[in-house]
């Protein structure tokens, strides 16, 4: 009598996108998304409606996402954590956070993954100033002085620590200890993660900017990056 044979376990990677009205171009994003990817049983888009006062939500539904919906604005930062919990509810195995924006190249996500479902990381970075070509000056300096803080203040080396590109080993994610939600929990992750030492890589990626993922209201600034750190600085203190 032939033994019963035992079946591998399926691989399933969450795609998270934290949108915050992104009606103009969030179904884009998603049909840009692969299907499928080598060593991924199943492919899932969770789509992170921040609040948005437009059609974001209807949208993604309709290009093929699990949409989560905030009532409220709540952040970016807030909005990649309430996407990593949607990933431990299907049973993902490793999740990838891309911006809603177009900003990143959909192509490299099996690049962003790929240390992780190798079982070399927990957490994957990919970082723009590994090849900044392209990178507008005004986002390299703001990186950079966020870098720079986080080595001298925390004694952690990143290359791009404000990267909203980055991949997770899902059954880790818990060990996280993640408060605050706005741009600062790019850093904060990095942190959390030196915190609960986590086997962390970076991976180049190249940065798509146009006009829309510039516009207005988009992206990081240096006033914002003085917010950040002050924000940090207050976790830090009150531990």
């Amino acid at each position: 009598m032939a033994s019963p044979t035992s079946s591998a376990p399926t691989t399933v990677l969450a795609i998270i996108l934290p949108a915050y009205n992104e009606a103009g171009q969030i179904g884009t994003v998603l049909d840009d998304l692969p299907d499928r990817l080598p060593g991924v049983d199943r492919i899932e888009r969770i789509v992170v409606d921040d609040g948005s006062r437009d059609a974001t939500g209807p949208i993604a539904r309709t290009h093929g996402a699990i949409v989560v919906r905030h009532r409220l604005n709540r952040g970016v930062g807030l909005a990649r954590r309430t996407g990593l919990a949607a990933a431990r509810a299907i049973g993902a195995t490793v999740a990838v956070t891309l911006d809603a924006d177009g900003q990143h190249d959909p192509d490299e996500i099996s690049t962003v993954i790929a240390p992780v479902l190798a079982g070399q990381a927990d957490l994957v970075v990919g970082s723009r100033l590994m090849n900044p070509a392209g990178m507008p000056p005004i986002k390299r300096l703001v990186n950079r002085s966020a870098n720079l803080f986080l080595r001298l203040a925390w004694g952690i080396h990143s290359t791009d620590s404000q990267s909203g590109f980055r991949a997770y080993r899902v059954v880790s994610v818990n060990r996280l200890r993640l408060r605050t939600s706005g741009y600062e929990a790019d850093t904060e992750i990095l942190i959390a993660a030196q915190e609960a030492k986590f086997r962390v890589i970076e991976v180049p990626i190249r940065a798509i900017y146009t006009e829309y993922s510039t516009g207005a209201g988009r992206g990081q600034s240096l006033l914002n990056s003085i917010t950040i750190v002050l924000r940090l600085i207050i976790r830090t203190i009150t531990g």
